[in-house]
């Protein structure tokens, strides 16, 4: 019905407890940078790189399958599919009607 692609986001009490754990770990040693929260996340061309690859890897699937970015800024949308949806609400709508537009109702149930 739906693919969402994201990305590690990371809270500061998070990295200091992956710290304190101690094991062997290379999510640390990447590339992070503080998103408009506070988080640290991927520099958006890696994003941007990331997302376009795996929308690429998906091409039979398009125009069939709803895809979506989760949690990601309009430039990035606009650099991955061409596009970005203005509001929240159209995202909703579009979103709702390409996941129930697929589903079958059988005497009130999904079947």
């Amino acid at each position: 019905l739906f693919v969402s692609f994201g990305s590690v986001t990371l809270i500061k009490p998070a990295i200091q407890q992956i710290r304190a754990l101690g094991h062997a770990t290379k999510i640390l040693q990447m590339p992070l940078v503080p998103d408009p929260h506070g988080k640290l996340t991927y520099p958006k061309e890696i994003k941007v790189q990331l997302f376009r690859a795996l929308h690429q890897a998906f091409v039979p699937w398009h125009g069939q399958v709803f895809f979506y970015l989760c949690m990601e800024e309009a430039r990035i949308w606009h650099e991955v599919f061409g596009f970005a949806y203005a509001t929240n609400e159209q995202f909703e709508r579009e979103f709702g009607e390409a996941v129930m537009g697929k589903l079958e109702v059988e005497d009130g149930n999904f079947v």
